[in-house]
């Protein structure tokens, strides 16, 4: 049972998914009144079209779950990694972040699928600074992993004590995490409490789990060798977090 799981799980980290685990469609209308609801133009003024698009990568939403595609940089930005300005302003803000955060746990937390005493967390790259400052709020999760998470702290300084266990699989070359972050988030997790691993792999770089060419410039760098181990110790993890499941 144990290695039908870990292939289980090896699979659904590398393709992003989880077969049959998507919702049931729905058929939205728009309501009749919609034109008499919407304001009266002013004369004068510019003329403005509004033009609603499928996303290039989610489409419509069927395909929101998953994650792979929605780290790809959209076509229509001038940025080829869009994420660096859209997610800017919340690693600024990480009290408005960290309430974002705690209102999509709740959603989850509502779902009739859900068992709110065994729920996890898991991020990569900003995901997994999202994780951690869950971790860091003492939010109601068994634990969290970070795949090559950002580990920089929130400015307003320590948290009180954190039941929520902890992994930060990261790459000791990684730039956006360079030895002297990766030693003072082990100084925060230890002074608040936490039951926390770091594992740190050697000649990695940033974006070790994502396969594609990244980027070597800034630093971003597939590893097969550290993608897999960092799957395995996922694994482990989760199954120490439920060794009823």
């Amino acid at each position: 049972a144990v290695a039908e799981f870990e292939k289980f799980w090896e699979t659904a980290l590398h393709d992003g998914l989880i077969p049959e685990s998507a919702y049931e469609p729905q058929s939205p209308t728009l309501r009749s009144d919609w034109a008499s609801r919407l304001p009266s133009p002013t004369s004068g003024g510019e003329v403005m079209d509004l033009v609603f698009r499928p996303d290039p990568h989610i489409f419509d939403g069927r395909f929101s779950n998953n994650g792979w595609l929605q780290e790809l940089s959209k076509p229509l930005t001038r940025l080829t990694w869009e994420n660096a300005a859209l997610m800017g302003p919340l690693k600024e803000d990480r009290l408005t972040l960290q309430k974002r955060l705690l209102g999509a746990l709740e959603t989850l937390a509502g779902q009739p699928e859900a068992d709110q005493a065994q729920l996890a967390a898991m991020g990569f790259c900003f995901g997994g600074l999202c994780v951690l400052d869950l971790a860091r709020i003492n939010a109601k999760l068994r634990g969290v992993v970070s795949f090559h998470g950002l580990l920089d702290p929130p400015a307003d300084g320590p948290r009180n004590h954190s039941d929520v266990k902890v992994l930060a699989l990261h790459g000791w070359d990684d730039p956006m995490g360079p030895p002297e972050s990766v030693r003072a988030f082990a100084d925060e997790c230890t002074q608040a409490g936490i039951d926390w691993q770091l594992h740190a792999y050697g000649n990695t770089k940033h974006g070790f789990a994502v396969p594609g060419p990244g980027n070597p410039d800034l630093g971003v760098e597939h590893s097969r060798v550290a993608e897999r181990r960092a799957l395995r110790s996922a694994a482990m993890f989760f199954r120490e977090l439920f060794p009823e499941a």
